[in-house]
C-alpha cells in the first residue's frame, strides 16, 4: 500500500487500524468521504440533506478534536486540503490515494502541503521498533558474540588491586594469575 492511501480509502483506514487516540479523527474523515460521495449520487432531496449533515458534523469533528498521532494528523491535513482544491483529480487523490501534483500545478504552497501529507502518511508506514524486540536483539547479539568477548584481555587497576586484596597476594601476582586464566579460559573455548 502507497503511503498516501493510508487514510485514502475506508478500506485503507481500516488495514492502518487506527490509534486509539486518533480513531474518532479517522472514522471522521471516513465519514466525511462517504457522505461527500454520497452527495454526488444523491437522486432525491432528502437523502442530499441527510449528507450534507454527515458532512458537517463530521467537518466539525475534524476541525475541532487535536490529533495526537500522525495518522490523526493525516487525516486533519487531507480534510483541509479537500476544502482548498476541491476538483474531482484533487479528490481522487485525496480518497484513493496517487499523485495530487498534477491537481494543483500552480500552487506551490498546497503542493508544499500534499509533500508534508505523504511525510506524516510515511510515519505511519514506519517499522516501529518496540521495547522488547530491540531487548531480544541486544541478547541475541550477545549470544552470538565470540566468549572472550566476555572477559577482558587484561585486567583493569581496580580488578588487579580488588583481585589482590581479595586472595592477599601481591598486585603482580594477581595480574600474572589473571592473564594465565585468560589464556586457560582462551584454550577451553578453542578445544
Amino acid at each position: 500500500m502507497s503511503t498516501t492511501k493510508v487514510l485514502g480509502s475506508p478500506q485503507a483506514q481500516s488495514k492502518a487500524g487506527a490509534p486509539p487516540a486518533d480513531q474518532l479523527l479517522v472514522l471522521a474523515w471516513a465519514g466525511y468521504v462517504a457522505a461527500v460521495a454520497e452527495m454526488g449520487q444523491a437522486t432525491h432531496p432528502d437523502k442530499d440533506g441527510e449528507s450534507q449533515r454527515r458532512v458537517t458534523a463530521c467537518a466539525e469533528v475534524l476541525e475541532s478534536h487535536p490529533a495526537h498521532t500522525p495518522v490523526g494528523i493525516a487525516a486533519k491535513l487531507r480534510y483541509l486540503v479537500s476544502g482548498i482544491h476541491d476538483s474531482p483529480a484533487a479528490w481522487k487523490a485525496l480518497v484513493e490515494g496517487g499523485s495530487l501534483q498534477d491537481a494543483i500545478v500552480d500552487d506551490s504552497r498546497a503542493k508544499a502541503l500534499w509533500d508534508v501529507i505523504s511525510e506524516v502518511e510515511a510515519l505511519v508506514m514506519a517499522p516501529v521498533v518496540e521495547p522488547d524486540a530491540f531487548a531480544d536483539t541486544v541478547a541475541a547479539f550477545e549470544n552470538a558474540a565470540p566468549e572472550p568477548l566476555c572477559m577482558p584481555q587484561s585486567p583493569t587497576d581496580a580488578m588487579v588491586q580488588a583481585g589482590a586484596a581479595a586472595a592477599g597476594i601481591t598486585l603482580k601476582r594477581f595480574a600474572n594469575a589473571y592473564a594465565a586464566a585468560v589464556e586457560a579460559f582462551k584454550g577451553e573455548r578453542a578445544a
